[in-house]
C-alpha cells in the first residue's frame, strides 16, 4: 500500500463526517472531563480510586484539546491521504492526532508513550530517538525524554512525570522482553509480526493464520498465557497512569504552576508505591536476565 499526501482534497460527505465526528469527541471528553468522572468517582472514595479519577480526567482533557485541532484541521482541509493498492486509489481524510484507547486501555507503557500525541512522537522519535541511538537504547530513551520535558518548559512536575514514564517504560521493555523470551510467549510491550517472528524481539512465534499468534514451542497454553500476561501488564500499565496523573489536579495553584513540594506530597499521599513497583520490575529483570 502506498500513501501519498495529496493537495486536491475533496470536501465530500465523508470530509464533513470526519470533522463532526472530531467534534462530537471534543465535546464527549470535555464533558467527561470536568463532570461525568466526578459524578461516577465521588469526593471521599478511596485514595486510589480518586488517583485514578483525577489522572483520567486530565487525560480526557488532553483528548479534548486533540480532537478540537483534529476537527479545526480538517474543517480547514487539512488531513487527506490518497491510499493506493493493487491499482486502485482511494482519498482518506485520516487525520489522528492521538488514539485514546490504546492510552485507556494500553497493551503497555509503550503504548501510551506513541499514542498520546502521534504528530510530536513521530517527531521524537525521528529527531532524537533515532539520532542517539548510537549512545544506546537506554540513552537515547532519557535524552528523547529530556527533549520532551525542554519542550514542556521543564517544569518540575511534567519532567518528574514525563522522566518516570520514560524509564518505566524502559524496564517493561526489557522485563517482557526477556519474559516472552523465556516462556516463548507473545508478551512483548508491542504485539509480535504477524509473519511470524518478525516483530520487535519476536523470534519464536508464528502465527496460525487467523492473526492470533501462537507459541511454537508451546501451542497449547500459548492463547491464555499469553492474554493473561498481557492483561496483567496492561492492569500494571493502569496503575503507573493512575499515580503519574494524579498530579495534574484541579486545585487552585494548578494556574500558577506546581512546585516540586507539591509533586513529592502527591506522590507521598500513595506512599511513592509505582515507583517502588517500577524498581522491583528492574531487579526482577536483573535476577532472571
Amino acid at each position: 500500500m502506498t500513501i501519498i499526501q495529496i493537495k486536491d482534497r475533496p470536501m465530500n460527505f465523508s470530509w464533513l463526517l470526519t470533522a463532526i465526528r472530531a467534534y462530537v469527541l471534543s465535546i464527549g471528553s470535555l464533558l467527561y472531563s470536568t463532570c461525568f468522572s466526578n459524578w461516577i468517582i465521588i469526593d471521599g472514595s478511596y485514595k486510589w480510586l480518586i488517583a485514578f479519577r483525577d489522572a483520567q480526567s486530565f487525560r480526557f482533557s488532553h483528548y479534548f484539546t486533540c480532537y478540537t485541532s483534529e476537527a479545526t484541521a480538517i474543517a480547514s482541509g487539512i488531513g487527506a491521504s490518497r491510499y493506493r493498492e493493487a491499482g486502485n486509489s482511494e482519498t482518506k481524510w485520516d487525520l489522528r492526532v492521538c488514539k485514546p484507547l490504546n492510552v485507556e486501555l494500553p497493551r503497555s507503557l509503550v503504548d501510551v508513550v506513541t499514542n498520546w500525541n502521534l504528530p510530536m512522537h513521530r517527531w521524537l522519535k525521528q529527531y532524537v530517538f533515532n539520532q542517539s541511538l548510537h549512545y544506546g537504547k537506554f540513552p537515547a530513551v532519557l535524552l528523547t525524554y529530556i527533549a520532551s520535558s525542554l519542550l514542556h518548559g521543564m517544569n518540575f512536575q511534567l519532567s518528574a512525570v514525563l522522566l518516570s514514564i520514560g524509564v518505566y517504560s524502559y524496564i517493561e521493555y526489557v522485563l517482557r522482553q526477556r519474559l516472552a523470551s523465556i516462556f516463548n510467549l507473545c508478551i512483548e510491550s508491542r504485539p509480535c509480526s504477524s509473519a511470524g517472528g518478525g516483530g520487535e524481539g519476536g523470534s519464536g512465534h508464528a502465527s496460525n493464520g487467523s492473526g492470533a499468534h501462537q507459541c511454537m514451542e508451546h501451542p497449547g497454553r500459548q492463547i491464555a498465557g499469553r492474554r493473561l500476561s498481557n492483561l496483567l501488564f496492561t492492569c500494571l500499565a493502569i496503575f503507573h497512569l493512575s499515580y503519574l496523573g494524579l498530579l495534574f489536579d484541579t486545585s487552585p495553584i494548578s494556574e500558577q504552576g506546581y512546585s516540586y513540594q507539591h509533586t513529592l506530597s502527591k506522590w507521598a499521599e500513595l506512599d511513592y508505591l509505582s515507583h517502588l513497583v517500577a524498581g522491583a520490575s528492574f531487579a526482577f529483570y536483573m535476577l532472571i536476565r
